[in-house]
């Protein structure tokens, strides 16, 4: 109970850190302007990271929120390996021994005792559904999607995120802002005025004029800027749902076949029931229809993740603007819930999806 608390606490405060620059801002004197939301991620850099052939790949701003994932999750997992290891290394030596405390050195201490209770759970679970032969094999597949789905949603919260980031000259067709220099700092921020509202206006102006700005010339009419932030939330970005959706799938027909062997595709080819007659027909169709299933599934999988997490952002923003006090709180918990259920949602149905696969599609026999 004291460590649920104490969870609680850490999620308060980093909701009020979120909500506190919308707050306290305005109260100073400065006028917050909400970055545009749109369905792609933005790229930091004007130029593009590489290029093949007509295509130019950019570094967009949910490329630094992988790798931040990335690197949390190795470090937690390095440093719940070696604590595990430190202690059964101890336990063998004296499996008697116990702490200052005189409880079992086996006992994890503080935030190991709760990844190794996630773990566990997993594992269990896993073990339940997917059955004692494929455990070991499918465990890690489904918490590693777990536990980096949950930590790209989570890293939602995170200071800076979606509002921190380098300032572009916003292109015709997108709303622009106007910026104001914090002190001589070279810092700048959105701002609004009585021609541009918080929530920016109509750009009119011609691309060579941004183009111009962007060169550090300044075009004979004003400019308005937008910006790209250095992080976004990883999981608002289709590109990273649809990769994890395609990984998970693929790693489910490799485990059909692991276990079925050619047998497996029978599901979605099922020549051996041409030997029923007129009725096989019937069930090869029915066969072919699994492959759409299996597309589906990605399709699904991917749009799921992606439309939940960047609806919330929405939702934070529009919250942020129409009740900057209090309310925005409310709703920055609740997409901590969300984050964490949509993380075990895309596990578990990767989960079950391969147990599906383990079972075969052929002739019945008794």
């Amino acid at each position: 109970m004291k460590q649920l608390l104490q969870l609680l606490l850490v999620l308060g405060v980093a909701a009020l850190l979120c909500g506190a620059p919308t707050i306290l801002l305005p109260q100073a004197g400065i006028p917050v302007a909400f970055p545009r939301v749109q369905l792609p991620a933005e790229p930091i850099w004007l130029e593009p990271l590489f290029t093949i052939g007509n295509y130019e790949f950019p570094f967009v701003n949910t490329i630094p929120s992988v790798i931040l994932a990335d690197i949390l999750l190795l470090a937690m997992a390095a440093a719940a390996g070696t604590a595990a290891g430190r202690r059964l290394k101890q336990y063998r030596a004296n499996p008697k021994a116990v702490d200052e405390e005189g409880d079992d050195l086996m006992v994890p201490k503080g935030w190991l005792n709760a990844f190794e209770a996630i773990i566990e759970y997993l594992y269990n679970l896993v073990e339940q559904v997917a059955g004692h032969k494929w455990a070991g094999k499918v465990f890690p597949l489904v918490a590693t999607i777990f536990l980096f789905v949950l930590t790209i949603n989570w890293l939602h919260f995170l200071p800076g995120v979606d509002s921190v980031g380098i300032i572009h000259c916003a292109e015709p067709g997108m709303k622009g802002f106007e910026v104001a220099e914090l002190g001589s700092t070279g810092i700048y921020r959105l701002a609004f005025s009585d021609e541009v509202g918080p929530l920016g206006a109509d750009v009119t102006y011609s691309e060579e004029a941004c183009e111009e700005a962007h060169h550090g010339r300044t075009p004979e009419e004003p400019i308005l800027y937008t910006i790209a932030p250095f992080m976004r939330t990883a999981s608002t970005d289709l590109n990273v749902t649809f990769a994890l959706a395609i990984i998970s799938m693929v790693s489910v027909q490799i485990f059909g076949v692991r276990e079925l062997g050619f047998a497996y595709f029978a599901k979605f080819f099922n020549l051996p029931a041409l030997k029923k007659g007129p009725m096989g027909y019937i069930d090869l169709g029915a066969s072919v229809l699994e492959i759409i299933s299996e597309i589906a599934k990605v399709v699904s999988l991917s749009l799921r993740l992606f439309g939940n997490l960047f609806a919330g952002t929405i939702l934070l923003f529009v919250m942020m603007y129409l009740i900057p006090v209090g309310a925005p709180i409310i709703f920055f918990l609740l997409e901590v819930f969300i984050g964490l259920m949509q993380a075990f949602i895309f596990g578990m149905l990767t989960l079950v999806f391969t147990a599906l696969a383990f079972v075969g599609h052929g002739d019945e026999h008794h």
